[in-house]
């Protein structure tokens, strides 16, 4: 996933050196309805085809 969401210019942060969480979880940070619009969409796109 990180892979996939970095060719949609988009980082996000494996959350695997947080104590309790593994490789499946990942953190974004979001400032405005349109970066957050812009994340849906890359989402949409990675888990759609």
């Amino acid at each position: 996933l990180q892979h996939a969401m970095l060719q949609q210019h988009i980082l996000i942060r494996s959350c695997a050196n947080y104590p309790g969480l593994d490789g499946r979880y990942f953190r974004v940070a979001i400032r405005s309805q349109q970066e957050n619009t812009r994340l849906l969409a890359a989402f949409r796109r990675v888990f759609n085809g």
